[in-house]
């Protein structure tokens, strides 16, 4: 019996359309399930660490000018804006080199361990990587008080807010703020952080505990109700907002980097204090084992309820517009 090819072409293409709407259906299904909340994701991980090469020149020279650029538009928006956050955060998140005349406000969960590590170096050379605290995740924060601003007079600090170039390095606000729930309540139990907080949060927010038994640290949800209930004055430094803490409208900034593009921007920074040949960002992995954070902002940002993210996003409104993030909800 001759077979007709005509007819068997034509139902194999009514059978690879059929399997197309299939998967399109899945793939549409899976989509419905993501969370509410669309949030830009981080990086999974960081970029291969450069190794001290210089970045090509054409991305050297265009890196430096988005940073310079996010500072112009800090500077606009406060003016517009007519916001002059008050400088809480005293002189303590200020690093200071002053052979390369360069300041830092390092921003905690901003890779503020790591830029730490660079002004020690900047300021001592290779030999403080001996050190024990150098390497210790804890003991490098002790360490780096020699060369923060409280080791300068007010007179040197005017000198170098008018004559050295100041940067900072930002990140999402929510992805900020997870990072430090997760540090310092959920895989920190036993610090003095957790006990100075836990105990209040876990006994104001109870009615939000969806734990059969009593939990030894708050839910996400109960952190982040007791973060918007809290002033802003009043917050930790962890997860302050970074334009108060960084004095962000009364001080006038040369560079803004993002820990989105961490590698890159702070590679630019050394190369253009000429000291790549000194130091180099560490990759992410080096003093850390924690995952990176972008595969948990679903997992966590989901299960809050819609106001208690619109409050949530209120309280750090200000970051969002300064640093140019953006928070949809569909």
């Amino acid at each position: 019996m001759a077979i007709n090819m005509w007819n068997v072409n034509k139902a194999l293409l009514l059978i690879n359309t059929m399997i197309c709407i299939y998967v399109l259906h899945i793939i549409a299904v899976n989509k419905q399930r993501t969370v509410s909340c669309q949030l830009p994701s981080a990086q999974s991980d960081l970029p291969a660490i450069f190794n001290n090469a210089l970045l090509p020149d054409e991305l050297y020279r265009s890196t430096l000018a988005t940073m310079k650029k996010r500072a112009m538009k800090i500077a606009w928006e406060c003016k517009r804006q007519k916001k002059k956050p008050k400088f809480v955060g005293g002189k303590g998140q200020y690093f200071v080199s002053d052979e390369k005349k360069l300041l830092l406000c390092a921003v905690p969960k901003v890779a503020c361990s790591n830029w730490k590590r660079i002004f020690l170096v900047l300021n001592y050379g290779k030999g403080i990587r001996t050190d024990e605290q150098f390497n210790d995740s804890e003991g490098i924060h002790l360490l780096a008080t020699k060369v923060n601003l409280k080791q300068k007079s007010d007179e040197e600090i005017e000198k170098i807010q008018s004559d050295y170039k100041i940067m900072i390095f930002v990140r999402h606000p929510f992805d900020r703020l997870l990072s430090a729930y997760r540090d310092k309540f959920e895989n920190s139990t036993n610090t003095s952080f957790h006990r100075k907080y836990s105990a209040d949060i876990l006994k104001k927010y109870a009615a939000y505990n969806k734990n059969a038994k009593e939990p030894s640290y708050p839910s996400f949800e109960q952190f982040v109700r007791f973060v918007v209930d809290t002033p802003l004055a009043e917050m930790d430094d962890h997860w302050k907002r970074a334009a108060d803490y960084c004095d962000l409208c009364r001080m006038q900034y040369d560079y803004v980097g993002k820990q989105e593009h961490l590698q890159e921007e702070a590679t630019a920074i050394l190369q253009s204090l000429h000291a790549t040949d000194l130091v180099s960002f560490s990759s992410r992995n080096q003093y850390y084992k924690s995952p990176a954070t972008s595969w948990l902002m679903e997992k966590y940002y989901k299960h809050l309820p819609t106001d208690l993210l619109m409050r949530l996003y209120e309280t750090y409104h200000l970051d969002f517009v300064l640093f140019d993030y953006s928070f949809e909800y569909t």
